[in-house]
């Protein structure tokens, strides 16, 4: 699916962030790791770019990681928002504690509440959740992020000896 076109902002800006676009759009049937070079011959300006990255980074969501399902690890305990940290587990189900793997920041969707803390099911260190790398919009940007699988449920925690 093609990447939508800017149209707001100044205009020099849009302009630029268009031609962006529609290179990419050229570009989105491209897989792999290819990386792409772009310098003038001898001069010292050269950009070098992982296309896969720069997919991801735009929003072009049509490779691997887009949807796949994580194992991941919770580094933390629920607190007063809708964001969890988290190792994930590669393919071979060891836990990442290093590198881009480690430490993901994992959305939660909330219903009839806006924190973790006060959502059941709860969740603590330790604990062991499933994952999906998922395209989000962010204003104009369409990023991908590791959002729960799981459900949550506002609640209110009660001494239930009073009732």
């Amino acid at each position: 699916m093609p990447i939508k076109r800017f149209t707001k902002g100044p205009a020099e800006t849009v302009a630029a962030l268009n031609q962006i676009v529609e290179l990419v759009n050229q570009l989105e049937k491209i897989s792999g790791d290819e990386f792409i070079n772009i310098g003038k011959s001898g001069g010292s300006t050269a950009l070098r770019f992982n296309l896969n990255k720069l997919k991801e980074r735009l929003g072009v969501f049509s490779g691997s990681g887009s949807g796949e399902i994580r194992r991941a690890k919770l580094t933390a305990s629920a607190g007063a928002t809708a964001t969890i940290t988290a190792n994930l587990y590669n393919s071979a189900g060891v836990e990442q504690t290093t590198g881009d793997e480690a430490g993901v920041t994992v959305y939660c969707d909330i219903h009839g509440g806006t924190v973790l803390n006060a959502a059941i099911p709860r969740l603590a260190t330790g604990e062991i959740i499933k994952v999906a790398k998922l395209p989000f919009l962010n204003g104009t940007i369409l990023e991908q992020r590791w959002t729960c699988l799981t459900e949550f449920q506002a609640s209110i925690d009660c001494d239930c000896a009073e009732l």
